[in-house]
């Protein structure tokens, strides 16, 4: 059985730059809505999009 993986550099490739866009909650409400979320879902969305190595949550949340 062949093993499943993601090749990130391939999807940087196919994604492109992309201009970032404000959010229309707030950032409490995104704070909120990160911590009621499964962390294997997050860190399957960041890892997907290069931002593993990112902290995804603001300042004012701690």
């Amino acid at each position: 059985m062949e093993e499943s993986h993601m090749d990130l550099e391939q999807l940087k490739a196919d994604r492109g730059a992309r201009e970032l866009a404000p959010l229309p909650i707030s950032e409490q409400e995104l704070c909120d809505r990160y911590e009621a979320t499964f962390t294997a879902a997050v860190n399957d969305v960041l890892r997907e999009r290069d931002c593993s190595t990112k902290c995804c949550r603001p300042a004012s949340c701690r």
